[in-house]
């Protein structure tokens, strides 16, 4: 089930986008750009987030934009560390990499890598978590 974008939150997400143009596509009518968007989180985790990072992918073909897909951040499981690692040092917390072939998304604590495929939407195939420890009482 799809959730609806945030708009609580939303200020405090990365405005940074990436764009990556396909080989063989120098001027950039073809390619991906990845976008950081805001979700909404259950109320159990909404005072860890606010909201959910996640992040968009579009595909541009000829200069048109279509959907493909995107990669959201894990909320379950997370634990409150008061940021002591930083929870938006990277000019907001949620930012799409680009790095030869490979797409990834930065969310938050976690480098998620994503697949995408000619004809389909981007689909996850690995996921980090490099949050700290949760502070012991």
């Amino acid at each position: 089930m799809r959730r609806p974008i945030s708009r609580i939150g939303a200020s405090s997400r990365s405005h940074a986008f990436f764009f990556r143009p396909d080989p063989g596509s120098p001027d950039g009518a073809s390619g991906v750009l990845g976008l950081p968007i805001a979700r909404a989180v259950e109320p159990s985790y909404h005072r860890f987030f606010g909201s959910a990072a996640a992040m968009l992918f579009l595909r541009r073909t000829d200069r048109r934009f279509s959907p493909a897909g995107e990669l959201a951040a894990e909320v379950r499981g997370v634990t409150d560390d008061n940021c002591q690692a930083s929870c938006v040092d990277w000019y907001g917390n949620a930012r799409p990499i680009f790095l030869g072939p490979r797409t990834f998304a930065l969310l938050g604590y976690e480098l998620v890598e994503g697949r995408l495929g000619e004809d389909a939407p981007i689909r996850e195939v690995g996921r980090l978590n490099f949050a700290p420890a949760a502070p012991q009482p």
